[in-house]
Protein backbone atom coordinates (compact mmCIF):
# COMPACT_ATOMS: atom_id res chain seq x y z
CA UNK A 1 0.00 0.00 0.00
CA UNK A 2 1.40 3.74 -0.58
CA UNK A 3 1.97 6.10 2.22
CA UNK A 4 -1.66 7.77 1.47
CA UNK A 5 -3.03 4.54 2.35
CA UNK A 6 -1.06 3.69 5.38
CA UNK A 7 -1.89 7.16 6.58
CA UNK A 8 -5.15 6.55 5.74
CA UNK A 9 -5.52 2.52 7.57
CA UNK A 10 -3.73 4.27 10.65
CA UNK A 11 -6.48 7.28 10.93
CA UNK A 12 -9.33 4.74 10.64
CA UNK A 13 -8.24 2.12 13.08
CA UNK A 14 -7.39 4.70 15.27
CA UNK A 15 -11.09 5.91 15.18
CA UNK A 16 -12.13 2.72 15.65
CA UNK A 17 -13.34 2.00 12.21
CA UNK A 18 -11.89 -1.32 11.30
CA UNK A 19 -14.88 -1.89 8.94
CA UNK A 20 -14.24 1.34 7.15
CA UNK A 21 -10.70 0.15 6.35
CA UNK A 22 -11.43 -3.06 4.35
CA UNK A 23 -13.73 -0.74 1.99
CA UNK A 24 -10.64 1.33 1.55
CA UNK A 25 -8.66 -1.63 0.95
CA UNK A 26 -11.17 -3.13 -1.65
CA UNK A 27 -11.54 0.19 -3.24
CA UNK A 28 -8.99 -0.34 -5.96
CA UNK A 29 -10.25 -1.93 -9.25
CA UNK A 30 -8.17 -4.67 -10.46
CA UNK A 31 -5.66 -3.53 -8.55
CA UNK A 32 -5.66 0.13 -10.72
CA UNK A 33 -6.70 3.63 -8.50
CA UNK A 34 -9.00 6.59 -10.10
CA UNK A 35 -6.23 8.62 -11.73
CA UNK A 36 -5.69 5.20 -14.18
CA UNK A 37 -8.86 4.08 -14.56
CA UNK A 38 -10.22 7.84 -15.86
CA UNK A 39 -6.78 7.33 -18.77
CA UNK A 40 -8.53 4.35 -19.69
CA UNK A 41 -11.81 4.98 -20.32
CA UNK A 42 -10.35 8.03 -22.40
CA UNK A 43 -8.65 5.78 -24.38
CA UNK A 44 -11.51 3.41 -24.69
CA UNK A 45 -13.65 6.92 -25.24
CA UNK A 46 -10.93 8.27 -28.00
CA UNK A 47 -11.28 4.50 -29.94
CA UNK A 48 -15.07 4.25 -29.75
CA UNK A 49 -15.99 7.73 -30.70
CA UNK A 50 -12.87 9.43 -32.18
CA UNK A 51 -10.91 12.86 -31.36
CA UNK A 52 -13.80 15.23 -32.48
CA UNK A 53 -16.71 13.91 -30.35
CA UNK A 54 -14.15 13.47 -26.94
CA UNK A 55 -13.61 17.51 -27.43
CA UNK A 56 -17.11 18.51 -28.77
CA UNK A 57 -18.23 16.49 -25.10
CA UNK A 58 -15.56 18.57 -23.36
CA UNK A 59 -17.13 21.56 -24.41
CA UNK A 60 -20.19 20.44 -23.64
CA UNK A 61 -19.46 19.68 -20.23
CA UNK A 62 -17.40 23.60 -19.95
CA UNK A 63 -20.18 25.24 -20.88
CA UNK A 64 -22.33 22.62 -18.67
CA UNK A 65 -20.35 24.00 -15.93
CA UNK A 66 -20.68 27.83 -16.39
CA UNK A 67 -24.18 27.78 -16.62
CA UNK A 68 -24.69 25.40 -13.76
CA UNK A 69 -22.24 28.73 -12.23
CA UNK A 70 -24.46 31.82 -13.57
CA UNK A 71 -27.36 29.57 -11.87
CA UNK A 72 -25.99 29.61 -8.58
CA UNK A 73 -24.72 33.13 -8.55
CA UNK A 74 -27.99 34.04 -9.42
CA UNK A 75 -29.92 32.27 -7.13
CA UNK A 76 -27.59 33.26 -4.05
CA UNK A 77 -27.92 37.03 -5.57
CA UNK A 78 -32.00 36.46 -5.17
CA UNK A 79 -31.98 35.34 -1.74
CA UNK A 80 -29.28 38.11 -0.59
CA UNK A 81 -31.77 40.38 -2.23
CA UNK A 82 -35.14 38.92 -0.39
CA UNK A 83 -32.93 39.21 2.78
CA UNK A 84 -31.98 42.32 2.22
CA UNK A 85 -35.43 43.23 1.61
CA UNK A 86 -36.74 41.32 4.57
CA UNK A 87 -34.08 43.67 6.95
CA UNK A 88 -35.73 46.71 5.75
CA UNK A 89 -39.11 45.44 6.41
CA UNK A 90 -37.73 44.84 9.85
CA UNK A 91 -36.31 48.52 10.19
CA UNK A 92 -39.42 50.17 9.13
CA UNK A 93 -41.74 49.96 11.92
Amino acid sequence: MDNDGDRISIIISQLGLAHLDRLWDNRHMFGIGLPEAIIILLAIGLLFFGSGKIIEFARSLGRLSGEFKKGKADIERELKAAEKEEEDKKKVP
